[in-house]
């Protein structure tokens, strides 16, 4: 099974999307890694730890595609956008 997606685009560059587990509290997570503006960022979404939490990460993971990868990162960029503003 993949752990790791890598999308490339023209506007906002790399993103990564990996499966792990949380390391204080081993739940399996979904991260998402981009950069914007020379920062990173990094957001995870986590899952129950047990079978059925696993499988929901990698039910989640495995759906997520180009367009999906683009929305979601340009969601915290546009987090990230917000603090440029103060």
């Amino acid at each position: 099974m993949d752990f790791a997606k890598l999308f490339e685009f023209d506007d906002i560059g790399q993103v990564l999307i990996t499966t792990d587990t949380h390391d204080e509290n081993d739940h399996p997570i979904i991260a998402l890694r981009c950069e914007y503006n020379g920062v990173s960022a990094i957001t995870s979404w986590g899952f129950g730890d047990t079978e059925v939490g696993l499988n929901l990460r990698d039910k989640h993971f495995a759906s997520i595609d180009r367009e999906q990868a683009y929305k979601l990162a340009s969601d915290v960029i546009k987090l990230l956008r917000g603090h440029d503003d103060e």
